[in-house]
């Protein structure tokens, strides 16, 4: 079982980013269409689990990236560039760092 099957049971869950800390989430938010503005990642099997994540995210004031499926979640883990650089992404920077991720495989 998958490490994000197992810390998330329910079968409609995602996973949000763990990119940006707190309390930065909620203190960097920016109206939508504000150049500049935070970009999060969401990973999830189930749209319905991406849009509650994405109407979240812009309550935030942050910009959404659609990460999906959950088995791909791992681009925005430790290590990954989108995770190194988290203090601020916008959302081209965003897909740009999940597509430069590359699998870790520990021997």
């Amino acid at each position: 079982m998958s490490y994000a099957k197992s810390t998330f049971p329910d079968p409609r869950s995602s996973r949000p980013s763990p990119t940006s800390k707190p309390p930065r989430i909620t203190t960097a938010g920016k109206a939508a269409g504000t150049p500049g503005r935070l970009a999060l990642s969401t990973s999830s099997d189930f749209p319905e689990a991406v849009e509650l994540v994405t109407r979240l995210y812009d309550q935030f004031g942050s910009d959404t990236v659609d990460n999906n499926p959950l088995s791909e979640s791992w681009r925005s883990g430790p290590g990954q560039p989108a995770w190194i650089v988290h203090e601020h992404q916008t959302r081209a920077e965003l897909i740009a760092n999940l597509a430069r991720a590359r699998r870790i495989i520990l021997r």
